[in-house]
């Protein structure tokens, strides 16, 4: 499943050139951030997320940010990760 929705990913990459996305070993944080609109912060699997029915739950927490300092900071603070 992870596999695929990777090689989903590397598709949006090809067709949109501002899309990155990488993966850091020193982190547990997911992040998307749309330019400068929204950030999304969270500890919650994307790829990973099976919705399987028959799961304990478990609480995962996220927060949308819309200040464009933030979203900047965030920005940088990620790229420091992959760089």
């Amino acid at each position: 499943m992870m596999i695929k929705s990777i090689k989903q990913l590397e598709n949006l990459k090809a067709n949109y050139k501002n899309l990155l996305f990488d993966k850091t070993e020193n982190s547990h944080r997911k992040q998307i951030i749309c330019d400068d609109k929204f950030a999304i912060v969270t500890r919650f699997n994307f790829l990973s997320f099976r919705a399987d029915p028959n799961l304990t739950y478990r609480d995962e927490l996220g927060v949308i940010i819309r200040d464009k300092q933030t979203i900047e900071d965030l920005f940088n603070s990620g790229i420091n990760l992959i760089s």
